[in-house]
Formats: structure tokens, sequence, C-alpha cells
């Protein structure tokens, strides 16, 4: 039992500065998106446009999968849609921009370029599969 719980603390402690760091981009999106309406309304509404720049929107964010689950939550309340939730949710951590400069080292410019247009589909897709079941549940 030992172990267990010292192995949950020490997990918390790698993952702390990450939730940290999400916590910090949900107060700056709730605040940009209180003052830039434009940018809320992209995110909302019915359809595949909000999808489409959820996933857009997550592309150049460098932010792991834990820190985007603070972030993501903070979109969610301000308005966006399930599926473009899920497509931000998606798209954010697949083009983490130290792991596209890995990618271009390690395997070579090929790949970094597929890496991101593989995130942008998955995303998409991921967004557009939440929204389906959303209005199949209307």
């Amino acid at each position: 039992m030992q172990e267990i719980l010292t192995g949950i603390v020490a997990i918390l402690y790698e993952s702390a500065p990450y939730l940290l760091l999400g916590f910090a981009l949900a107060g700056v999106i709730h605040v940009a998106l209180a003052r830039f309406p434009r940018v809320t309304a992209l995110l909302t509404g019915t359809g595949r446009r909000p999808i489409f720049w959820a996933a857009f929107l997550g592309l150049p964010m460098s932010l792991c999968s834990c820190s985007v689950l603070p972030a993501a939550r903070a979109l969610r309340r301000e308005g966006a849609s399930k599926g473009a939730t899920a497509s931000f949710l998606v798209s954010v951590p697949e083009t983490d921009v130290v792991s596209v400069f890995a990618t271009l080292a390690m395997i070579g410019p090929l790949f970094a370029v597929y890496r991101p247009t593989a995130a942008l589909l998955t995303a998409l897709a991921a967004g557009c599969a939440v929204r389906a079941i959303e209005v199949r549940e209307l």
C-alpha cells in the first residue's frame, strides 16, 4: 500500500507544473474570449465550422495532455460546442512543438509535416463524431 501511495504522490508531483500551466492558460482563454466575442462566435453554434476552428486553434498550442484539460474546460464554459471542445482536446497534445521538432530531427521533414496534418484530421474526425452523437441524442 505504501508503494502505491508513493507512486501516486510521484505522479502528482510530476504533473503539477503542467496542470498549473493549463489552469493559467484557461484563465487567459477566459479573459480573451470575454474580450473578443468574435472568437467565441467561431467556437459556438452548430455545424462543422466550430469544430474546424477549434482544431485549428489547438494546432499551434504547446500543451501536454494534462494541461489541455483545464483549457478545454474553459472553452466549454464560454460556450464552445461539445464537438468543438473534443476537437480542441485532440488537436492540442498531438501537435506539441517539441514533438514536431523531434520528429523532424529523427524521422525527417516529410513526417514533420505529416504529423500536424494527421493531428488536424483526427481532431476533425473526433469533433464530428461527438457532434453526430450529440445530434442523435436530441
